[in-house]
């Protein structure tokens, strides 16, 4: 999380055609950086990929709020020091040129 708050690191995330799983991951991971609000989150959707905001749909932003978001919340918290330390282990090792590499 750390590397996709900082402004100057980048991270790519696709599926097969960048539209339904990208959105919801997109979403997902937006909500926990910070954008508030469903509107907000959406709207941050739109700036990075027309194509994946327009594609989305609802349904699939309501199961990223009733369902994804809720349990990855208490997977969070129960888990709280061994997901911290294996988000900095996985943000040390991954570099800007092994993303290039992809």
């Amino acid at each position: 999380m750390r590397i996709l708050t900082s402004s100057q690191e980048r991270a790519l995330l696709h599926c097969a055609a960048g539209i339904h799983r990208t959105g919801v991951l997109s979403y997902t991971l937006l909500r926990f950086g910070g954008f508030s609000t469903r509107e907000k989150a959406m709207e941050g959707i739109k700036k990075m990929r027309q194509h994946t905001y327009d594609g989305v749909k609802d349904w699939r932003i309501d199961l990223a709020e009733e369902i994804i978001l809720p349990a990855v919340v208490v997977e969070l918290e129960s888990g709280r020091e061994k997901y911290s330390n294996s988000l900095d282990q996985l943000s040390a090792a991954l570099t800007v040129k092994d993303v290039e590499k992809i």
